[in-house]
């Protein structure tokens, strides 16, 4: 067996923050932007030492004919330097205009506009196996605020604030049985690979 030295690729787009790219973690996919935010002193997106965060927003479109609707949804994945993802933050249900939300961890299951943008958090545990779930606790007053949408270039950014609590029995997940997320930003591109089609 031929000895080799490790290689580490990383294809960079210099200077600017958000660069689409192939991440070199396993399962990170494609990748744009950034999401940030303050969680109890701690950069949220900094909790693993060496970590990487893939990033992407997507259409989701409703194919029902009695009730066509497109929506956007974003991800922001977290990965530890061994390249295990260890939580997935995830928005869903966003309409595609400016303005703020208030956010829910129910899915809306009908043609009507609720107003209200899905949020959750789940971690997960070695080798990608289901750790905790977090949803956003009810009048908590938690929001995602679209500061530009443009359906051109496919750029969304803007602001978000949010409390979580933790689903049923805490598994082994390091984090805190409540997360509170303050001065939240974020700043993504709508890809075309990471599309889906639901059906409600």
């Amino acid at each position: 067996m031929k000895s080799f030295k490790s290689l580490t690729f990383f294809i960079l787009m210099i200077g600017s923050n958000a660069c689409e790219i192939y991440t070199p973690y396993r399962n990170a996919g494609m990748s744009w932007g950034y999401f940030e935010a303050n969680m109890s002193g701690t950069e949220w997106s900094k909790l693993y030492d060496n970590a990487y965060q893939s990033v992407y927003a997507g259409i989701s479109e409703n194919t029902d004919s009695l009730c066509s609707r497109k929506t956007a949804y974003m991800f922001s994945n977290s990965f530890d330097s061994n390249g295990y993802k260890q939580q997935v933050l995830f928005f869903d249900q966003i309409p595609l205009s400016q303005g703020k939300y208030l956010l829910t961890s129910e899915e809306n299951e009908s043609c009507i506009d609720n107003g209200k943008v899905r949020a959750r958090l789940d971690s997960e545990i070695y080798d990608d196996q289901p750790g905790d779930t977090f949803k956003i606790l009810p009048k908590s007053e938690s929001y995602l605020q679209i500061n530009s949408l443009n359906m051109a270039t496919g750029e969304i950014f803007g602001e978000f604030n949010f409390t979580m609590v933790v689903c049923g029995v805490k598994d082994d997940s390091n984090l805190p049985d409540t997360l509170r997320l303050t001065n939240g930003k974020f700043h993504t591109k709508i890809l075309v690979h990471p599309k889906r089609k639901r059906h409600l």
